[in-house]
This record gives C-alpha cells, sequence and structure tokens, in this order.
C-alpha cells in the first residue's frame, strides 16, 4: 500500500525552517551578553519576565501538613508516599525515592513527569527515580494537577 503525503514535498522542512528562523529572530533581539555585567543584566530580565508570568506569591509561608502515607523497602531504595499541602488547601501527592544507604547531606532532585498520563505512576518515571536513587540521589516525583492520577482526591487520613 503506498504512502500518500497530504502536503507536497516542498513542505517536508517547514516546521525545521519555522523552529530555525524563530531561534535567528531571537537571537538577533535578545543577543547572547559577552560581559559579566551583561550577563547579570540579562538574568535579572529573565527573573523579571518569569515572575511576571507566574503572577503573585503567597504573601507568607504556610504549614506544609506533610504526611508519608505508605513505605516500602527494596534491597538498595526506599520510596516513600507521601502528601504535603502546597498551599493551604492544595495537597500534592508525591513518591520519594531514598537511598538505603544515604549519607547527609544528600544531593536531591525533583522531578516532574512530564506529559505521561498517569503520572509519577508511569514505569518510565518510576524507573528513573529508581535508577536515580540506586546511585545516591534523594529523588521527589510528584503529581501534576492536570493528570489523571491528580484527579482522584488522596486519602490522607
Amino acid at each position: 500500500m503506498p504512502i500518500h503525503n497530504v502536503l507536497p514535498s516542498s513542505y517536508s522542512g517547514m516546521m525545521w525552517n519555522y523552529f530555525a528562523n524563530a531561534v535567528n529572530q531571537n537571537q538577533t533581539n535578545h543577543p547572547i551578553p559577552e560581559t559579566v555585567v551583561g550577563i547579570h543584566t540579562m538574568q535579572k530580565e529573565v527573573a523579571f519576565i518569569v515572575k511576571k508570568a507566574l503572577g503573585p506569591m503567597p504573601a507568607e509561608r504556610t504549614p506544609l501538613n506533610a504526611r508519608i502515607i505508605r513505605r516500602s523497602k527494596n534491597e538498595d531504595y526506599s520510596i516513600e508516599v507521601i502528601c504535603f499541602e502546597s498551599q493551604p488547601g492544595i495537597w500534592v501527592t508525591a513518591n520519594l525515592y531514598l537511598p538505603n544507604n544515604i549519607s547527609i547531606p544528600a544531593p536531591a532532585i525533583l522531578t516532574p513527569h512530564g506529559h505521561y498520563l498517569f503520572g509519577k505512576t508511569q514505569p518510565v518515571v518510576q524507573l528513573r527515580c529508581i535508577g536515580l536513587a540506586r546511585r545516591g540521589f534523594v529523588v521527589m516525583a510528584y503529581t501534576k494537577t492536570i493528570s489523571k492520577e491528580y484527579l482522584r482526591k488522596p486519602s490522607i487520613n
């Protein structure tokens, strides 16, 4: 069965050309700083843009009310299923992967699960976290609020 292209062959590089032009345009409008002062100026500008995009932060820190829901110990790492309040009434569930032979302080990695529908329970996410824990990292894989897992209300009692 022949493969039929929807677009003519002249369109085959359309996306590549679009992104290449966007990068070139960005470099023209925002040249890379060549001095330390220029880098610090750019850092302040980027920080301002990010803070503006995120919107106002809470006025004060609130208690996390963290809880360990369950623990499982394996040969060279442990997993703690935890939950905490990122803001009052906004619960976040997470898996905390801990090396069994941990020395404090330990390097830590906060890992989002990307666009996987089942979030931190996706096998590829779990394997990544286990691999890092086996290498001595403390890893927290949290659940994004738009994942299918988040739609289930966590049992925190």
